[in-house]
């Protein structure tokens, strides 16, 4: 299923010139498809959630929105990880769950998965924090999806800290967040 454009381009009866109405349909097209790749490797060290430098910047207009985040981490299985998203506009719908390994070392370890939900509201569902475990050796992949209904366009973003600290946990270059419009 793909975008429904508010008007389809029609030529000006004129001169045949096809005008705004195709800019506008073109300009609808792209915004409806960003994606944010880490470039480079960060780390942290503290349990205070940071913006992360390339997973930001998104800006999502009015409309119905999917996100998948992705992120290669690692780092001491005593550290593990924790993640949140964060979005500066109004939404009527935001909801958010993620799978990766549990923040136990034995889940961590077995590879075991956790899995978060919240409830529908104006962006408390994604801005809480879900733990992830590491084990100290491996890297882990984290995934998660989100749907917002945008009613108020605002700045998607990706935030990352240590769930306990020790040691120095890693988010690895080739992570990313992908988020696709649609509805309008």
């Amino acid at each position: 299923m793909g975008l429904t454009l508010p008007t389809l381009p029609t030529p000006n009866v004129t001169n045949g010139d096809w005008g705004d109405e195709i800019n506008g349909a073109i300009n609808a097209i792209n915004d409806a498809d960003q994606f944010k790749l880490k470039a480079s490797t960060d780390t942290r060290t503290t349990t205070t959630l940071i913006d992360d430098d390339d997973l930001q910047g998104m800006t999502l207009d009015v409309g119905t929105w999917v996100v998948e985040m992705a992120l290669l981490v690692s780092g001491p299985a005593a550290g593990d990880i924790k993640v949140a998203q964060q979005f500066s506009g109004t939404t009527s719908l935001a909801v958010r769950a993620g799978a990766g390994p549990g923040s136990t070392t034995a889940s961590a370890l077995l590879g075991a998965i956790v899995r978060q939900a919240g409830a529908s509201d104006t962006g408390g569902a994604i801005t809480a924090s879900t733990p992830y475990g590491l084990d100290g050796t491996n890297w882990s992949w984290i995934i998660e999806k989100t749907v917002l209904v945008v009613t108020v366009s605002g700045v998607f973003k990706v935030q990352t800290a240590q769930l306990a600290a020790s040691g120095t946990t890693t988010i690895q270059a080739g992570s990313y967040v992908h988020a696709r419009k649609l509805a309008s």
